[in-house]
């Protein structure tokens, strides 16, 4: 079989993970009733060295349909993967990695221009932070994980602010905030600064394994920028519409996938309370900005409550309040690791990194106190009838 590896691989205990499309098969078990077709996607099982992204490698390999849900309602790995365009699992011992294919300029930016910046970074961050905190920077920044980043995510999950983990918005926004920072301190043109920070959010994508949320963030942030640019208003409920069309029409299985589901509904919630969010700030008052902060927070959780019932079985009553701090706290963080990754200077780049530390480290004192507290947990059935109409009527009545 013929691989293309698609996905940034992860570490497991028995090996090495990552996602890849088939290229072309050569061979077929005799035996074999169903089989892969080129151009499907599979989540590849391996020993031995690890590829890199964009590797076109060359194996034997066993592959399986992904299981089915084991009891009604439960998890579907099938489904959860065919979300994410991935139709298959596979297992292989070793492989050969095809060097020039014929010239792949894939593969050759994938090893010359992100492997290594993405590599070096893990490991600025892993040698810099405490373990914990690594596992942190790396699974918020990078989409790094594995399974002990799972674990240290486990009380954000039941804490309603497992988003923080997902490359979205909030981190292209840091991004593209740190960048034309940056860029007002030294004598660049606005237009070339438009398009260095459009390359900057497309490479960091990439380097961030192209998650949807994250894509969608990028694009809507090129638009905006190049609207910008050229005197133009973009209207956003438009943009994101127009993103989400895209997206379904590319790849329309994706439309299963949770992530896609929360990133487009939660961004469109927001937007569309973004009118009563300009009418908060007209209002003189201090607490201004924590009430809008608030405010957006509910809105967003409260837009995804019913996906976040189905797929988690339960939410956190107070979940809004707690985004209210973790997003402020959580932002710091990131704000400072961005900056720190971005200079050259080991010295200046473990100071960053240290003062980026201490609001992650708050934040996540706070989520593990909060996620012990049962009696906030609330468990729901969304497939309940009344339930659902209860929904409907309180979002129809606000």
């Amino acid at each position: 079989v013929l691989l293309r590896v698609t996905g940034w691989p992860t570490q497991k205990s028995t090996g090495w993970q990552a996602a890849a499309v088939i290229i072309s098969i050569d061979s077929i078990a005799d035996d074999s009733t169903v089989y892969p077709a080129e151009m499907d996607g599979i989540l590849l099982n391996g020993k031995g060295e690890t590829p890199k992204l964009w590797d076109i490698i060359a194996c034997s390999m066993q592959g399986q349909v992904p299981k089915r849900e084991s009891v009604a309602g439960g998890f579907s790995m099938r489904k959860y993967l065919s979300g994410r365009g991935i139709r298959w699992t596979g297992k292989i011992d070793s492989y050969e990695i095809l060097m020039n294919h014929p010239i792949d300029l894939l593969s050759i930016s994938g090893e010359h221009l992100l492997a290594p910046v993405r590599s070096e970074s893990l490991k600025t961050i892993t040698s810099s932070l405490p373990r914990r905190e690594s596992l942190l920077f790396a699974s918020v920044l990078f989409a790094d994980k594995n399974s002990d980043s799972r674990i240290v995510k486990s009380s954000f999950t039941a804490t309603g602010t497992a988003h923080l983990f997902a490359v979205s918005g909030l981190h292209v926004g840091i991004l593209v905030s740190v960048l034309i920072a940056i860029a007002t301190l030294l004598p660049i043109p606005n237009r070339i600064t438009n398009i260095l920070v459009i390359f900057a959010i497309y490479y960091y994508t990439i380097l961030a394994g192209l998650p949807v949320s994250a894509v969608r963030a990028a694009t809507f942030a090129t638009v905006s920028l190049l609207a910008s640019q050229m005197g133009r208003k973009s209207d956003s409920l438009h943009v994101l519409s127009i993103i989400f069309i895209m997206a379904i029409m590319w790849y329309p299985e994706s439309t299963a996938d949770v992530g896609l589901q929360l990133s487009f509904i939660a961004t469109g919630v927001i937007l569309v309370g973004s009118r009563y969010v300009m009418r908060l700030k007209k209002q003189q008052s201090r607490a201004k900005p924590l009430i809008i902060l608030l405010f957006v927070s509910t809105v967003a959780y409260w837009g995804t409550l019913p996906i976040v019932a189905k797929y988690f079985g339960s939410i956190n009553i107070l979940a809004p309040l707690i985004n209210c701090i973790a997003i402020p706290l959580f932002s710091a963080g990131v704000w400072l690791t961005f900056i720190a990754l971005l200079i050259p200077f080991s010295f200046i780049q473990e100071s960053l990194l240290s003062l980026g530390w201490i609001p992650i480290r708050l934040t996540e004192v706070l989520i593990n106190w909060i996620s012990k507290v049962d009696v906030l947990q609330l468990s729901i059935c969304v497939d309940s009838i009344t339930t659902i109409s209860i929904y409907i009527l309180i979002t129809g009545l606000v």
